[in-house]
């Protein structure tokens, strides 16, 4: 049985940072915020840094915690994020990553050796299962995980 984390160890650690500064592109746009997305996103993320500390102990789900990170950085301002804001968000923080992130090198060719030699393997992630389940499709290695 082996089990691997996703972010880092499976997909590539630049194409992820692609994917969240996506993400940042399109959190300006929607709202019209007037800093560059670098620095949308890294608000956004001070709000998550707390919870990386916890986050074995404690489950918040990553899309809960960009959404709320968000709606504080929204909050500073003056613009208000109802519920349908909130699931955009949620949406788009999986969305991003199905387009921008990539697999690490050599990553397929290691996972399809696991895959050969092991009777299971899995992710361990705090990611939510449909994330998960969407970005491993992407990916195109949704078939080599139980």
């Amino acid at each position: 049985m082996i089990f691997l984390d996703l972010v880092g160890t499976i997909t590539d650690p630049e194409t992820e940072q692609a994917a969240l500064l996506q993400m940042a592109r399109e959190v300006k746009r929607r709202f019209g915020l007037p800093e560059p997305p670098g620095e949308i996103w890294w608000e956004i993320e001070e709000y998550r840094r707390p919870y990386l500390e916890t986050r074995g102990l404690d489950y918040i789900p990553i899309r809960d915690l960009i959404a709320a990170g968000t709606k504080i950085l929204l909050e500073k301002h003056g613009i208000p994020m109802n519920e349908e804001d909130r699931e955009w968000i949620e949406e788009l923080y999986v969305s991003v990553h199905e387009r921008f992130t990539g697999l690490s090198k050599n990553s397929l060719k290691g996972l399809k050796l696991m895959r050969s030699i092991s009777e299971h393997l899995g992710v361990i992630s705090d990611a939510d299962d449909d994330y998960l389940r969407r970005v491993l499709r992407a990916l195109e290695i949704y078939g080599l995980f139980d």
